[in-house]
């Protein structure tokens, strides 16, 4: 008798461990369902990387990355280019700027101001009138980047080469 109570025990106790880990695996499958649904609700409404208006006019801009400092290590730089939405023409600019390793440390500044686009030996430029010097950028032929331009064209100096920002997705 002692042997069928423990057998019929043993058989309700796996039972129960066998509706416990339905459980589980249910509520995994949940789980993962519901952050699936998300994922794809969020890939459905994420925006491009550029902002355009019902025109088609690329209206917001944004690009990200190091430009070269006189006095510190580099510039981390994130400008948000604006154009007018009816015309497409260049509507000012707004630059968030972190000097790394200055003397006075990390130091970081804004500058705004207007802008302009320039067409030289087939290529596009995006000059940026910024106090003490203006910076201008080069479009590159996929438009995915802007590739700084030393002021001084005769400039040799090989590191200031190969500074660029890239397209990230516009912040508001």
């Amino acid at each position: 008798m002692q042997k069928i109570r423990s057998r019929i025990l043993c058989q309700i106790k796996r039972g129960r461990r066998y509706r416990l880990s339905i459980f589980i695996v249910f509520t995994h499958l949940q789980v993962l369902a519901s952050v699936f649904l998300i994922a794809s609700i969020s890939g459905c409404s994420s925006s491009d990387v550029r902002e355009s208006s019902q025109q088609g006019v690329v209206v917001t801009e944004r690009f990200i990355g190091e430009l070269p400092c006189e006095g510190c290590r580099l510039v981390r730089a994130d400008i948000t280019l604006k154009r007018d939405e009816e015309s497409g023409q260049p509507d000012g600019f707004f630059m968030h700027r972190t000097r790394v390793d200055a003397a006075e440390g990390n130091v970081s500044s804004t500058l705004w101001g207007g802008w302009r686009q320039e067409q030289r030996d087939d290529a596009t430029y995006y000059c940026l009138e910024a106090r003490p010097q203006e910076i201008t950028l080069q479009l590159s032929e996929e438009g995915e980047r802007l590739l700084w331009v030393p002021p001084d064209p005769g400039q040799s100096d090989e590191e200031l080469v190969g500074f660029a920002l890239r397209q990230a997705e516009p912040l508001l």
